[in-house]
């Protein structure tokens, strides 16, 4: 039986073919982790944590996004560990090294009531890159564009939109 059918099953509440999904799948992943473990930096010894993040998101919801036309399941769920990785290990790395950088400077000011707001905008915008970063504050808080700088293109405000938005779906941990 293909993944698309053993999805289907177990989408519609046939959790027997949840060991099946699994077993098809584990050792593959495993290894896939290993690499993009590697490629990071990081411990190998981390993929049987990740591999469980990943497993865990697949269960809560991310079966149902699965799109067999973008890619085969082992890709879904190459790049659902990728995520994982990036959200448990590698921003919290570079958080850090944002922390030793700024010191004891104080976060700039956004204008925002509640310190756990502020705290939490600020920690998102230091996730950005400088073009994201250019985006969120010319469109989104309507600061005025540097004069030294062209315009964003409508093409490119409408990837940088879709990327801040994952972003922050990201940070906030919604789905």
């Amino acid at each position: 039986m293909d993944d698309c059918s053993l999805i289907a099953r177990l989408c519609g509440g046939e959790l027997d073919v949840w060991q099946q999904l699994y077993a098809r799948h584990r050792e593959k992943l495993l290894w896939s982790i290993t690499y993009l473990l590697e490629r990071h930096s990081l411990k190998t010894q981390l993929a049987e944590d990740v591999a469980q993040d990943v497993w865990v998101a697949l269960l809560e919801d991310r079966l149902k996004r699965y799109d067999p036309s973008r890619g085969s399941l082992h890709t879904f769920l190459t790049k659902l560990a990728l995520r994982c990785i990036r959200k448990r290990y590698v921003n919290k790395t570079h958080r850090q090294r944002q922390d030793l950088a700024f010191g004891s400077h104080e976060p700039p000011d956004l204008h925002a009531e509640d310190p756990l707001i502020k705290a939490e905008l600020t920690e998102f915008l230091e996730d950005l890159t400088p073009q994201e970063s250019r985006c969120f504050h010319e469109k989104f808080m309507n600061e005025p564009a540097p004069a030294s700088e062209p315009p964003i293109s409508a093409s490119n405000e409408r990837v940088l939109k879709h990327r801040l938005q994952r972003k922050l779906r990201d940070h906030v941990d919604l789905p």
